[in-house]
């Protein structure tokens, strides 16, 4: 009848008188008082007392049997209600007031009586529940006491102080967690400002207590047992953290990405792993930007047409800052590939810091750097607009563009040097047609000086090697000419000896070189000498001969 009405949803009047003789029957089958009463009410309310009276009359002298036990029962129940564990004013349970001497005498009482109703049966259990809990809960022996609640059934768990001391329980276990969280929030590491981390107050003590009482506890919940790996793992980050993970020594860094790699999904959410994760990697930005800060300084300035200063070239802080990024556990492929980079400007200002503006030929190294495909393949870069990278491919274009300058600082020195200490026409004319020529600037060891460095510069161009070739010629040239005299100075027979060189290396110069504007230059000196020659023979036999003055001969 019962579970029809309540599948109906509402009460159904034959039904009720039904649940009502039910009631009376077993009422007084199982001697339940609380049954009894109900249902005699009811079969007043249905005017059933006329139609029920067999059933109506047991039910009452059932009633009037049990009333015997109520004083009993009563006392009983009082008993169950006192000197047990009760919340203190400040909400906190205690139990300075258990006490189980009285309990025990009322329990022997209504076991003696003995007690039948089911309500006294049922506090005659609650008794002997109370019996056993108390004495445990007074000593605070909740490792004989988790392992007692834990064996009653669920009959047992509904006393009324079997489920208090299970409220307790939880309340113990909601402490002991709240504790762990506590420790969990404080004693990590503190985020100051980016790339600033106080660790002064990382500490595991109180949280290593914490989760000690937690795990030495008989009764751990679903959230405590979450605290703990929590706590576990928190532990080994501030451990790590404290042993290592210096921000002067990246390669102290890997316990802890190891150990964040391993992180339990449990955790991954933790603020303080998620700190962990944010510290390690802004370790890495800032070793980013250390590297990027040595790529930009320590490199060979331009200061002027054909200068460079290597005065504050240094590889130190660049090699220093790539081994650095590259020791740290986890960098990113881009800091990588700066790292990377970077090498090949180390190699490049080390190469420099060989190189002399004076000497030519110690730029050999660098030569052999710049044809690298590494190399070639950093230049190129360059022109792309990838933010990683340009600063290594910007300085390693800077160092060829020095590179070049001082190949064709050569070229240029040779030039100027062709331009310079050779054969001059006067203004002065000698028998007012022919020029004179002075050899007083003539200068081979600038320009030999010129040409052997322009030479011994590591990959000279065909321009170059031409302008070298050029020079050597001229520099014959104009030793030849140092060692030639001019009429007056010696006589004929020994000028013209002097001049034989200059003939001969004009006779026999390359076509290049008679394209020379210094040799066109000589060619037309010798002529000019040539030229005064046959004009001082034919001078000196214009005089000093036999002459007819008149019809005389002198």
């Amino acid at each position: 009848a019962v579970a029809l009405a309540r599948r109906l949803g509402r009460e159904v009047e034959p039904l009720a008188a039904a649940e009502c003789v039910c009631a009376l029957v077993e009422g007084v089958q199982e001697h339940d008082r609380d049954r009894l009463v109900a249902a005699l009410a009811t079969a007043d309310e249905q005017k059933l007392i006329g139609r029920l009276t067999s059933a109506i009359d047991a039910a009452r002298a059932e009633l009037e049997r049990l009333a015997l036990g109520m004083k009993i029962e009563t006392k009983l129940a009082a008993e169950l209600a006192h000197k047990r564990s009760v919340r203190d004013a400040n909400g906190k349970w205690s139990h300075s007031a258990i006490s189980i001497d009285s309990l025990k005498k009322v329990l022997a009482e209504a076991e003696a009586f003995p007690l039948v109703s089911k309500q006294g049966v049922r506090l005659i259990t609650h008794a002997k529940l109370s019996m056993a809990i108390r004495p445990l809960l007074k000593k605070n022996d909740w490792e004989g006491l988790v392992p007692l609640l834990r064996s009653f059934d669920e009959a047992a768990k509904e006393a009324d102080e079997v489920a208090a001391v299970w409220i307790e329980l939880q309340e113990k276990c909601a402490e002991l967690e709240r504790q762990l969280t506590e420790a969990l929030s404080s004693g990590g590491a503190r985020r100051i400002t980016a790339c600033q981390w106080e660790r002064r107050e990382v500490a595991t003590d109180k949280l290593v207590a914490a989760k000690a009482a937690c795990e030495k506890f008989p009764h751990v919940t679903d959230q405590g047992r979450l605290l703990l790996l929590q706590a576990d793992f928190v532990i080994s980050i501030r451990k790590v953290l404290k042993a290592g993970c210096s921000w002067q020594a990246a390669g102290t860094w890997g316990p802890l990405a190891d150990l964040l790699d391993g992180t339990p999904t449990e955790c991954d959410e933790l603020e303080e792993v998620n700190l962990a994760r944010q510290e390690l990697f802004e370790m890495g930005l800032a070793l980013e930007t250390t590297l990027d800060d040595a790529l930009a300084n320590g490199r060979s300035v331009k200061i002027g047409e054909y200068k460079w200063s290597h005065d504050h070239i240094t590889a130190d802080a660049l090699r220093t800052a790539r081994a650095e990024m590259e020791a740290f556990a986890r960098p990113s492929p881009d800091a990588l590939a700066t790292a990377s980079r970077a090498a090949l400007v180390i190699e490049a200002r080390l190469e420099l810091l060989r190189c002399d503006w004076k000497v030519s030929s110690s730029w050999a190294g660098l030569a052999v750097l710049i044809e690298s495909v590494a190399f070639s393949r950093l230049v190129a870069q360059a022109d792309q607009s990838a933010e990683y990278g340009q600063a290594a491919a910007d300085e390693l274009v800077g160092v060829k563009q020095e590179f070049g300058e001082m190949r064709e600082h050569t070229e240029a020195r040779v030039q100027a040097e062709l331009a310079v200490g050779r054969s001059a026409r006067t203004e002065t004319r000698l028998f007012n047609k022919i020029s004179r020529w002075s050899h007083e600037g003539i200068s081979t060891a600038a320009l030999s000086k010129a040409a052997d460095d322009c030479d011994s510069f590591p990959r000279v161009t065909a321009d170059g090697a031409s302008l070298v070739a050029s020079a050597r010629l001229v520099c014959d040239l104009r030793i030849a000419l140092s060692s030639t005299t001019v009429p007056g100075s010696t006589p004929l027979s020994g000028m013209a000896v002097s001049w034989t060189g200059v003939a001969e290396l004009l006779d026999t110069a390359p076509i290049e070189a008679l394209q020379l504007d210094e040799f066109q230059a000589a060619r037309t000196e010798l002529n000019d000498v040539r030229a005064m020659t046959e004009e001082a023979v034919r001078e000196a036999v214009a005089s000093g001969g036999s002459r007819k003055m008149g019809d005389v001969w002198s």
